[in-house]
């Protein structure tokens, strides 16, 4: 009996310990995503402040070269460079977005997994606690049995 209550307390801190580094592994997933968030963000400033003095800059050269012919192929180009930046930028932001959703469906899936797994254990031990039961209510019965037995042979 006492070998059995070992066996249990091993499997639960076994258990406590697969969730213990389940937790840690999650939490480190959300910190290095929060990290990739920050340096996304981040960049996403520079980007815009950079932007911003390219455009001051752009406006101060144009001002200067009014009307010409350079005036309109840098104006198409710029445009096209501005454009071509904004495509690019939302191509990343989209390819992140899809990122951010693939490590949440891992997430899920990862959970799911582990909540499967965790009640196909609780129904085994279920069963097992439940036939070790019935066993020892065998036991018991054929003991009793062999006791009535021989009081009724013994005088």
């Amino acid at each position: 009996m006492t070998e059995r209550k070992e066996d249990i307390a091993e499997a639960d801190a076994e258990k406590d310990r697969l969730e213990t580094s389940t937790m840690e592994t999650k939490r480190a997933r959300q910190a290095e995503i929060l990290r990739h968030e920050k340096d996304r963000t981040e960049k996403a400033e520079k980007w815009k402040t950079d932007r911003i003095d390219a455009m001051k800059e752009r406006q101060v050269k144009f001002a200067e070269i009014e009307d010409s012919h350079e005036v309109k192929h840098i104006s198409r180009k710029a445009r096209r460079q501005a454009y071509l930046r904004m495509k690019e930028h939302e191509r990343r932001e989209d390819f992140h977005e899809r990122l951010r959703e693939e490590w949440r469906t891992e997430d899920e899936r990862a959970e799911n997994h582990r909540r499967r797994s965790e009640a196909g254990r609780e129904k085994q031990s279920v069963r097992q606690q439940e036939a070790h039961r019935a066993k020892e209510a065998r036991l018991s019965v054929k003991q009793e049995q062999r006791e009535k037995y021989r009081a009724s042979i013994l005088p």
